[in-house]
């Protein structure tokens, strides 16, 4: 599988190129020095934040060596990374990677999840590959297919894999291995978050049972 990057949107692409074109003076040397510098300043921004994460936050995140419009967050304390790579349809060998890499330092993929308790995870349901993934329509009419997966370490902390293709229907065809464009979110959720959320969780269904 081949992965491309695409490191910038249209304002950053802008900006290099103004650095590029002014002091026509200035010889080729000190233009390339300084396009270098952007280009290092903006990728020490873009990874500022992860880069203070927990070295077991980051461990547990796959991530391809090549991805484009990757977003770090952290809400509630959970920590969140949010990118977009290439994996044709039905990306078997993606989520082949993922277990590989998640098994190899000690996580354990999850039965069931833990937040739709009696609903199978993507990756138990039956029939080939194509058939497990989930499927919907988006506010804008196009077909997702969604594939989520748990895991969880031996101290009980979470990671959920969530994997979209969003697909423009043509000619009847909801999605093919034209389709490469994978969104991909990562979620760490804490041992004592994911026991908070659980707890909260309880106690609607003991409400709602009411």
């Amino acid at each position: 599988m081949r992965l491309t990057l695409s490191s910038s949107g249209p304002r950053k692409r802008a900006w290099l190129s103004f650095v590029l074109r002014t002091g026509d003076n200035v010889n080729i040397l000190k233009r390339t020095i300084v396009v270098l510098f952007v280009i290092t300043a903006f990728l020490s921004c873009h990874e500022s934040k992860a880069l203070n994460w927990p070295e077991n936050v980051k461990t547990a995140f796959f991530i391809p060596q090549e991805v484009r419009s990757r977003n770090d967050y952290e809400l509630k304390g959970t920590y969140q990374t949010i990118f977009q790579t290439k994996s044709c349809w039905p990306g078997g060998q993606y989520i082949e990677m993922i277990g590989g890499y998640m098994s190899q330092r000690g996580w354990k993929k999850l039965d069931e999840d833990p937040l739709n308790p009696g609903l199978n995870p993507h990756w138990r349901r039956e029939g080939s590959l194509t058939m497990k993934w989930g499927h919907f329509i988006d506010k804008d009419n196009k077909d997702v297919f969604q594939w989520m997966e748990g895991w969880e370490d031996i101290e009980t902390n979470l990671v959920r894999y969530s994997l979209k293709y969003r697909n423009e229907r043509k000619d009847n065809v909801l999605i093919s291995p034209e389709s490469c464009d994978i969104d991909v979110i990562i979620i760490f959720t804490p041992k004592d978050i994911h026991q908070k959320i659980m707890e909260e969780l309880k106690a609607l269904r003991n409400k709602d049972g009411k």
